[in-house]
């Protein structure tokens, strides 16, 4: 299915599964790219782990410019529909592989329909009619690092239906050195249900490799690493799908000044979409103030017609020969009435 969507500001031809194009809105995840605007800077060199048909890619592309994004996608007709859909945005490169703790060969299970929850099924595996399985090569960041392309890693962004600690596992090495700022999926199902891993030991696994992690929901941010915020996250993540996202990083002073620009960028879509309400309702004034011009026009033309007709109807009495013989007698009515 091919929809026109705009992501990061820019109209963008995309052409994806059914179901998950149906489900996309007109605008491509505003939070979510309102959140890697603030984590990824121009010039940057990123990596995009689980590109899906390319959404984020582009969004990545317009927001580095000059630098590059690798987008990563395993499945081969989803990698198919991400080669299409970026194949305009010349900083973009893209890798047909999965990143994951070590280098071999995984299966991988999604939904015929819906190809963007497709998750490493080593550990799970469904019999669900409407599912397909295929074996697909998996690299670690540290040794496919060389061949991607990037002279260095200034942002990752995973999601990766649960895997994500697996990604991470291969890329202890690069993250040492680069010390990059990453934004990864928190999903809990996926967590539970594909890889057998709960929330604490996900956090816990999770601060082994960073010092600092925020957990995001909107325009609000907790610190993963205090044990009380940490608890409302788990709680608000498992009861309502909140805080599905989390930044995490190296340098605490930099992350938390991004972060803070989370409630701009939250006041400035509201403006945005505040006057595009106004104008959308500006326009419907307009439209309907024309409709009672062209109607008031309408009945204009009518009354000139009716008025020009009585006019010709009048003056053909008057040059009637009927009218003109009888004038005298008319005359002297008058001066008898």
């Amino acid at each position: 299915m091919e929809r026109n969507i705009r992501i990061a500001g820019r109209n963008w031809t995309i052409v994806g599964d059914d179901k998950y194009a149906e489900q996309m809105g007109d605008e491509f995840e505003p939070d979510v790219v309102s959140l890697l605007a603030l984590m990824c800077d121009g010039g940057s060199q990123v990596l995009d782990i689980g590109a899906n048909i390319g959404c984020t890619a582009l969004a990545l592309s317009q927001i580095v410019g000059s630098g590059k994004v690798v987008a990563v996608e395993p499945v081969p007709r989803t990698f198919a529909l991400l080669t299409k859909n970026v194949g305009a945005a010349p900083n973009i490169t893209c890798q047909n592989f999965a990143f994951g703790s070590l280098t071999g060969v995984l299966p991988m299970q999604a939904s015929e329909t819906n190809l963007s929850g497709a998750f490493i099924a080593n550990e799970f595996h469904t019999g669900r009619v409407g599912h397909f399985t295929v074996d697909v090569p998996v690299r670690t960041v540290d040794e496919a690092f060389l061949s991607l392309g990037l002279e260095r890693l200034d942002f990752i962004k995973i999601d990766v239906e649960g895997f994500e600690l697996d990604v991470l596992g291969g890329a202890t090495e690069i993250l040492r050195k680069y010390k990059p700022r990453v934004v990864l999926e928190m999903n809990h199902f996926c967590l539970n249900q594909f890889r057998r891993i709960t929330l604490p030991e996900f956090r816990e696994r999770l601060l082994n490799i960073f010092p600092y992690a925020y957990a995001i929901d909107g325009s609000e941010y907790l610190d993963f690493t205090d044990d009380n915020e940490a608890y409302a996250i788990a709680y608000e993540h498992l009861t309502n799908m909140r805080f599905a996202n989390i930044v995490a990083g190296f340098d605490k002073p930099d992350l938390l000044s991004r972060l803070t620009g989370l409630n701009r960028a939250r006041h400035l879509l509201q403006a945005a979409e505040a006057d595009a309400k106004r104008l959308v309702s500006m326009t419907q004034q307009r439209d309907e103030l024309q409709k009672q011009v062209n109607m008031l026009r309408e009945q204009l033309l009518e009354g000139n017609e009716r008025l020009a007709a009585l006019e010709r109807h009048n003056r053909a009495i008057l040059d009637s020969s009927s009218w003109r013989v009888t004038k005298p007698i008319r005359a002297i009515k008058k001066m008898f009435s």
